[in-house]
């Protein structure tokens, strides 16, 4: 702003209203400047956990924006993301700018940031892959390439920060549709009041007070000391009945949007493959004289149960395996185990066999799992026999088309998926 106060003599006695103007933008700008934020690498950190943020890069610390882009970034703060707090607004000293590795900034594309770039650093995700100690890696930056109009900033803002915001600060179109879909999911407490506290209840049974018991938990006896308590589970599936999945014909495009896919509520779809040819095709022979030469990655196990939660105690290395401290901080179930099965390669007639074997009673103790198995990867022509099942044409797009074979034996656990899922059987 030096360059404000820099008049030729004639002009400052003949035009003297040109002070008035360039005091009240020298005002005006350092309004903006000052409602806008300095941020340092350290509460960049810390703001990232729960928070996105959205910064002009600066050469220095006291900076006047110019008017075009503090009046676009208060318009930002104060209108359009006023109402969405883990949106934040400031600017960086891109000169002073070190993590505290001694990093600059640097970009998601490798692009090379420079003063005046409008930059996003999205909020932190937890990256539980590995929980062993990392050399951390410092937050990258989106540099936006776009115009600087207000409208294509906040579509900007809104795909790198998951919100839902229109440039006049209400809730876009889409975030009225999501508030609506979320607010109306289903769950299965709006059919039923019967929970697994219900089915299966915990007793304590006789001899909780006995010392010499190993469990955890204890309860205060007769002897005003605590002890140990066991428990037992009662099965109570007569008086409270466990609710069912819903069962239904094969319904039409928009019921099946409507009442089940916009809802998340599951539902047994009978008929829907009866067009299918693999219906007919498919056979113990035919998958053994076509694919009996595949080798075939299986899961095996002697009950049926093929992934499951146990205690760690129950394992014969429980006492001996130490598992590292940093890593022992990060569980939250530090005292349960995730259990998958045993695994063994064969031909596929192999497994073809075994599975007969087992369903015949020839071979016992142990159920044969084909999991998880790509059809188009590995079976591609049996894709020819599969049918897209009309009510879902235009409405959901195949991600993956997986086949699983067994001897019927199978237990899977209760979980979550990625993907909206068809169990076609």
């Amino acid at each position: 702003m030096k360059t404000g106060n820099i008049f030729n003599f004639d002009v400052f006695l003949q035009e003297k209203s040109m002070i008035t103007n360039c005091i009240y933008i020298f005002t005006f700008l350092f309004h903006i400047s000052s409602a806008l934020k300095l941020f340092q690498p350290r509460e960049i950190i810390h703001l990232l956990e729960n928070s996105c943020l959205l910064a002009v890069l600066v050469d220095s610390d006291d900076v006047f924006l110019s008017e075009d882009t503090g009046q676009l970034l208060r318009s930002l703060s104060e209108v359009s993301f006023q109402s969405e707090p883990y949106v934040q607004f400031g600017y960086i000293n891109l000169k002073s700018f070190r993590w505290q590795n001694n990093q600059t900034l640097q970009t998601i594309k490798r692009e090379h940031p420079s003063v005046n770039d409008i930059v996003l650093f999205p909020k932190s995700k937890v990256d539980r892959t590995c929980l062993l100690p990392a050399k951390p890696l410092m937050p990258k930056v989106n540099v936006y390439k776009g115009s600087r109009s207000i409208n294509v900033l906040v579509d900007f803002i809104n795909n790198y920060c998951d919100t839902y915001q229109t440039a006049k600060g209400s809730v876009s179109y889409e975030g009225l549709h999501r508030k609506e879909i979320l607010k109306n999911l289903f769950s299965v407490s709006s059919i039923s009041d019967v929970t697994s506290n219900y089915v299966f209840q915990e007793e304590i049974v006789d001899g909780s007070c006995d010392k010499n018991t190993n469990k955890k938990e204890n309860i205060i006896c007769e002897d005003n000391h605590e002890h140990p308590k066991s428990f037992q589970k009662n099965i109570d599936q007569k008086q409270h009945e466990i609710p069912k999945c819903e069962r239904i014909k094969v319904p039409s495009k928009d019921v099946f949007f409507h009442d089940y896919l916009k809802l998340s509520r599951p539902v047994i779809i009978e008929g829907a493959m009866e067009s299918w040819p693999a219906m007919t095709k498919w056979s113990n022979k035919f998958l053994r004289e076509e694919y009996g030469d595949n080798k075939a990655h299986i899961k095996l196990t002697p009950r049926g149960e093929f992934e499951g939660v146990e205690s760690s105690e129950l394992w014969d290395n429980y006492k001996t395996f130490k598992i590292p401290e940093a890593v022992h901080k990060q569980l939250e179930f530090s005292d349960l185990v995730v259990v998958r099965p045993a695994t063994l390669s064969m031909k596929f007639s192999e497994l073809v066999d075994l599975i007969e074997n087992v369903s015949d009673g020839v071979v016992k103790n142990v159920s044969a799992y084909l999991e998880y198995s790509s059809i188009p990867n590995h079976l591609p022509e049996l894709e020819n026999d599969i049918r897209e099942m009309p009510f879902i044409v235009d409405v959901l797009n195949r991600q993956h088309l997986n086949i699983w074979f067994s001897d019927g034996n199978t237990l899977g656990k209760l979980h979550f998926d990625p993907f909206d899922n068809f169990l076609c059987q």
